[in-house]
């Protein structure tokens, strides 16, 4: 079975998000003996062009960059991408094309452009983009989205006809695959009418599960030998809750003088400034901000941690981070408003809280720093729900066996 990955990133130019979940599907695809080639794109010139990969996989990379302002109306149709993977589907003439994130760089028409090729068309929704410009509010969550609520929001740079496009894009979509039950429903509340299956983002257990020399070196170098670590991983902006976890931080520092916070991800000026707003002064040096590492050093940093939150106080589709987390055996305070809330709450492997309520997240993150026999228990408990539900062995054989249905239908 000859498969095309559609993404505009992939490792190991980006590393994170939904880059990372394609670049672990066509590993796993690539492993199970399916041809896999995968087409994304680069930002400087002398980034593309085609590489083989460590595991076999032939990476196919464009150049597009253009300023964010453009972005409603080039992601529906980038010149700069388009015209080279039309050259390249016909080349590779596959059977499958399974897109990822493709709204800033290859554009959507790329879906127009694989099913004229007659390849059975996929697209992981791995956010709101298929319907929106950017992320959802909390309280939109349960409301369909019009496009009066987001002129208000993106005025000059709103296109009337870019979902519209989208729609028509879609078309040629035999499957929609959601990250998350909550993603689901929020696309069909939205009006996506493509047939939509759940299948979250692949854990591969072993890259996560190993423990490494350099945690105690990272411990002593940030003086947090003995320290009951809570840790942030992502991008530290409001949306993403920080405001909420420093707020709660100061409270938990006063019943827990050992702990401290450890904030990893780009955008350091932002917890900075909220330090100062928030009157944090007295306690800074109980709080560690990294700028982002290399994704090889995130389960080391991962084991260093007590527990991980994610306080998210907008839509977050899934949850990467706290997947992650649970697979290194780390038991995980998450939001209600992220996808993987659900599995959370179902299996017991953390802690469901409302992140705008901070007596939830105070006394959710306290009960892990006391009852470290229970959180140890919740952690064990983790890594066995990644197993059943997150593997990556189990999110492929969904796909597999999806690609395989509809190809079957056609013959």
């Amino acid at each position: 079975m000859k498969i095309v990955i559609l993404s505009d990133d992939f490792p190991p130019l980006i590393n994170g998000g939904a880059a990372a979940a394609a670049g672990t599907m066509a590993t796993q695809l690539k492993s199970l003996g399916c041809d896999v080639s995968v087409i994304t794109t680069c930002r400087q010139l002398d980034q593309a062009g085609s590489v083989v990969t460590v595991s076999g996989i032939m990476v196919y990379s464009i150049c597009s960059n253009y300023h964010e302002r453009w972005r409603a109306w080039l992601s529906l149709y980038n010149p700069q991408t388009v015209f080279k993977v039309k050259q390249l589907l016909k080349d590779l003439n596959p059977d499958i094309v399974h897109a990822h994130n493709i709204h800033y760089h290859l554009s959507y028409y790329c879906l127009v452009l694989a099913k004229k090729f007659d390849a059975k068309v996929f697209l992981s929704a791995h956010d709101v983009m298929i319907f929106h410009y950017g992320k959802l509010k909390s309280s939109q969550i349960n409301t369909p989205i019009s496009w009066w609520d987001q002129f208000l929001v993106y005025r000059l740079r709103f296109n009337p006809w870019r979902n519209l496009f989208i729609r028509y894009c879609l078309r040629s979509v035999d499957k929609i695959f959601a990250v998350s039950p909550m993603l689901k429903k929020v696309l069909q509340l939205n009006n996506i009418s493509r047939p939509i299956d759940v299948v979250a983002n692949g854990i591969d257990l072993q890259e996560w599960s190993i423990e490494s020399t350099l945690s105690r070196k990272m411990l002593d170098q940030f003086d947090l030998v003995d320290k009951d670590i809570i840790l942030f991983v992502g991008q530290p902006t409001v949306a993403k809750g920080i405001k909420q976890l420093l707020s709660a931080f100061k409270e938990i520092s006063s019943y827990q003088p050992q702990a401290r916070l450890l904030v990893v991800g780009r955008s350091s000026k932002i917890t900075e400034k909220l330090i100062i707003d928030l009157g944090l002064g007295l306690i800074r040096d109980r709080i560690v901000i990294l700028d982002w590492i290399d994704r090889d050093l995130l389960p080391v940093i991962y084991h260093l941690a007590r527990i991980i939150v994610m306080p998210s106080i907008c839509f977050d589709t899934f949850g990467l981070v706290a997947a992650e987390a649970l697979a290194c055996g780390r038991p995980v305070v998450v939001s209600c408003f992220a996808g993987i809330s659900d599995l959370v709450e179902r299996t017991g492997a953390g802690s469901v809280v409302n992140p705008l309520k901070k007596t939830e997240l105070v006394k959710a993150i306290l009960n892990f720093l006391i009852n470290k026999n229970e959180a140890e228990r919740i952690g064990q408990l983790g890594q066995s729900v990644v197993e059943k539900y997150l593997s990556v062995n189990q999110t492929t054989a969904l796909v597999l066996a999806e690609y395989k249905r509809v190809i079957s239908f056609q013959i």
